[in-house]
């Protein structure tokens, strides 16, 4: 999640998604019905229960996480 708000703010980074395209018309109709569902997963998300490969990497994050006005 840290990856994709980062790319979604950076006008220099394309962010997209890829999907089978068994997949695309299930993802857009659940994101367009359901959108208080995705927005509710999004907000349980507990930064300060990740994990990253190395502590000074996790630091990093919470750093910007503690700086960003979300």
């Amino acid at each position: 999640m840290f990856e994709i708000a980062n790319s979604i703010n950076d006008p220099v980074v394309k962010f997209s998604i890829r999907l089978p395209k068994s997949e695309v018309k299930e993802m857009s109709t659940a994101v367009i019905d359901d959108s208080d569902c995705l927005i509710q997963v999004l907000s349980d998300i507990q930064a300060e229960n990740t994990d990253a490969t190395s502590l000074d990497d996790l630091m990093l994050i919470f750093d910007v996480i503690r700086k960003s006005p979300g």
